[in-house]
């Protein structure tokens, strides 16, 4: 073998891999909250999936082989062929044929956002490569997806599919009521400290900075509104006949304002010690300044700081100094934590 064809051998290799490369990068996408898939939709549904199958359309197949393009608040596939539309919708799947493309016929139970019209058929690649989607059937989903010229739904790894059953109360009665109203917000999503927020428009979601940001209290409970000023700010759903402990802040009309970043917790969820405290430890406490630890080293600037260390643990508001410690003052100044008890019954 010359020299040259040795060059073009490996050259070819080279293109090959880096297409390989490029086809599993293809289906990696960044995670949105689901009032950014809400927003970013034109239709939005909720559907059980009763058929799948895969058919051939030449339309479809080129939709599912163009360059995916990501984006902050959704992703949707490049293409100057068609104008695609999104959607949003709650359904279930009841059947499957299997070609180059899958059709997953479905029962729409809801639409959420989109044109006032049934969908009975949601289309998606057969290849995982092109970020083909694989639905059960008898399953209940929301689902968001590009609705093409031709009035077809098309589903892509990237787009917010997840289980109904999945969803909490807060979410299913957002997809109607909250996420809309928002839509003139920006989630800006937080995995790594600092997190920047350049405009008031904004809101930080740091579920991330745990391990799972899509099941974490900001995803799962509360959407990012408006404010009277034209902020933004995360809005908080709470349940009816639910027994809540709620920080918030009094404005000067006398009225009690709640955010995301208020400690709200079902009473029932807080420890013994940790209810105890509220009338008897942390006021003691409030000299001192807890510094939230969540990788090492966590230095110590001043004598009057505790180190919390459960956020080295996946959830820090479950761990052991979160549910039975006060951060408290010693008798010469410094503070450290001290370990409450809760009252016997």
């Amino acid at each position: 073998m010359t020299w040259s064809v040795s060059s073009c051998f490996i050259t070819l290799v080279v293109l090959f891999l880096w297409r390989v490369e490029d086809i599993a990068e293809a289906c990696r996408c960044a995670p949105v909250h689901l009032q950014q898939a809400f927003c970013s939709a034109d239709v939005v549904v909720s559907s059980l999936w009763s058929f799948c199958s895969f058919g051939g359309s030449k339309t479809l197949q080129k939709l599912a082989d163009a360059p995916l393009c990501i984006f902050n608040r959704l992703f949707a596939v490049q293409t100057s062929l068609n104008h695609v539309s999104l959607l949003v919708i709650r359904a279930k799947v009841v059947g499957v044929t299997v070609g180059s493309n899958t059709k997953y016929d479905i029962q729409q139970i809801k639409m959420f956002k989109g044109p006032d019209r049934v969908i009975h058929a949601i289309f998606t690649s057969s290849s995982s490569a092109s970020c083909g989607v694989t639905l059960e059937t008898n399953k209940e989903y929301l689902i968001t997806g590009q609705l093409n010229t031709a009035g077809r739904m098309h589903i892509i790894t990237c787009n917010f599919i997840q289980y109904w059953e999945d969803l909490s109360g807060t979410q299913k009665k957002s997809l109607t009521r909250r996420y809309q109203s928002g839509c003139d917000c920006t989630i800006i999503r937080c995995s790594s400290l600092p997190c920047p927020v350049s405009t008031p428009d904004e809101c930080l979601w740091t579920d991330w900075l745990l391990e799972d940001g899509q099941s974490g209290p900001q995803a799962k409970n509360f959407a990012c509104l408006k404010r009277s000023d034209g902020s933004s700010s995360c809005g908080v759903t709470l349940e009816t006949n639910k027994e809540y402990l709620i920080t918030g802040q009094l404005n000067t009309a006398g009225r009690m304002h709640i955010i995301t970043c208020n400690f709200i917790q079902y009473w029932e969820d807080l420890s013994g010690t940790q209810k105890k405290s509220l009338t008897r430890r942390y006021q003691s406490g409030c000299d001192c300044t807890i510094i939230r630890c969540s990788s090492l080293p966590c230095p110590v600037s001043t004598p009057d700081e505790c180190l919390w260390t459960d956020w080295l643990l996946e959830d820090g508001q479950s761990g052991p100094q979160a549910k039975n410690f006060a951060c408290l003052k010693r008798s010469d100044g410094s503070c450290t934590w001290y370990r409450g008890m809760a009252q016997s019954n």
